[in-house]
């Protein structure tokens, strides 16, 4: 058999056996999406890529194997959030929402008062053991009464201004204003100390 013709029979033999849905790229977690229509389940063999930035969601069918195939996309701004894990570790769940201007954020803490999201241009990613992280440079967004507040450089330990400027944030909640004060470790772990706000006025 000559050399071209042996090629072209090589790789009409491996795209026969994996055909176009099979090359769609992955990593792919599992998910919960909450929009306008209710819930979407992406479990078992269905999943979804992490969406970034202003992507919009798609659910896999199928996944990792020869048969997946991309669902109807599902447009960022058609969901009030989206829960994802990996089928490893389910007990361990982290929520992602779509917040304007920015795009997908992770959501690190939430109550009714104050909401801390982190926002990376590149994405996140998921561990097998659970966790989460950004795939790059990120900063952390304070949401209070519909107001944005940037915090960049969030890995630095925090100095007096800073932790000033977080506890500004909660002058209504002066307990948890003095320990913001009061704290001595990285400026993300004190924005996380936003979890415990609870106004007293």
């Amino acid at each position: 058999m000559k050399p071209i013709p042996f090629i072209v029979t090589v790789l009409f033999f491996v795209f026969s056996i994996f055909p176009a849905g099979a090359r769609i790229k992955g990593p792919f977690v599992s998910a919960e999406i909450y929009g306008e229509s209710g819930v979407t389940v992406a479990a078992d063999s269905a999943r979804i890529r992490i969406p970034k930035k202003h992507e919009a969601v798609i659910p896999v069918s199928g996944a990792y194997t020869k048969n997946q195939k991309e669902e109807e996309p599902i447009a960022a701004g058609r969901t009030d959030s989206v829960v994802v894990w990996v089928p490893t570790s389910p007990e361990f769940r982290h929520t992602l929402i779509y917040y304007e201007p920015y795009g997908w954020c992770w959501q690190l803490e939430k109550n009714s008062y104050i909401a801390l999201y982190a926002y990376c241009g590149k994405g996140y990613r998921l561990w097998g053991n659970g966790g989460m992280s950004p795939c790059g440079k990120y900063i952390l967004i304070a949401v209070k009464n519909g107001i944005a507040t940037e915090f960049k450089k969030t890995h630095k330990r925090a100095d007096d201004k800073f932790r000033r400027r977080v506890a500004a944030l909660v002058a209504d909640d002066p307990v948890l204003g003095s320990m913001i004060l009061e704290s001595r470790t990285r400026r993300d772990k004190t924005l996380r100390m936003l979890g415990l706000y609870n106004p007293v006025y």
